[in-house]
């Protein structure tokens, strides 16, 4: 079972903050093995990515859930999503595969912050972003959020239905069913989990009740 923080029963984390997609998210991320660490909604900057995912051999992937019922999304000419109002569609705030790009960088940053380590980042795919869409298949979910022109960070982010992640979870967040080992820093997972835990924990309990 992947090493899970923070568990949902630890003080200072509400189980209500994550929907029902998030639940079955890391229902299917907590099947992974003990060698993956999972960060439950870290604060990265401004951003707050829903999981975290990192493994000494295979890097690091955030993720972006998105729990939409099949049939309630759709994509717009202009390439915007739309959300099915009272009456019509209504175009939504935010893009899931921009978000997840967000994310990305921002970890990414995180080898800049330190001195000497950015020169070891040979591999930029040691760091992923990915979307599910907890409902949808992955044929489905790519059919909807990608478009005809993306910017060039989102082209880096793979989208995945939920199936997808339970039929085969290393697969979705190492990007591959038989993911080749990568050369990961150890100094930056350790950096890596100090953030997201110690970062996050802390402002959690600054957040007034």
């Amino acid at each position: 079972m992947a090493q899970i923080f923070p568990t949902i029963s630890e003080p200072g984390h509400d189980p209500n903050e994550l929907t029902v997609g998030d639940l079955e998210v890391l229902d299917a991320l907590t099947t992974l093995d003990d060698s993956w660490t999972v960060y439950v909604q870290p604060l990265l900057g401004w951003d707050q990515p829903d999981f975290v995912v990192a493994h000494p051999d295979y890097g690091v992937c955030a993720i972006e859930v998105e729990d939409w019922a099949v049939g309630s999304r759709r994509r717009a000419g202009d390439g915007r999503i739309e959300a099915r109002a009272a009456i019509g569609w209504e175009p939504i705030s935010g893009a899931p595969c921009t978000a997840a790009a967000r994310y990305r960088t921002a970890i990414l940053g995180l080898f800049h912050a330190e001195p000497g380590l950015i020169e070891e980042l040979h591999d930029r795919m040691i760091v992923r972003g990915i979307v599910v869409l907890a409902s949808y298949t992955t044929a489905d979910a790519c059919a909807l959020l990608r478009r005809p022109h993306m910017v060039d960070l989102e082209n880096w982010i793979k989208v995945w239905g939920g199936q997808a992640l339970r039929d085969d979870p290393v697969c979705v967040v190492a990007g591959h069913p038989r993911p080749a080992r990568r050369e990961v820093s150890p100094i930056f997972l350790d950096r890596l989990h100090e953030h997201c835990t110690q970062i996050s924990n802390t402002a959690r309990l600054l957040v007034p009740n």
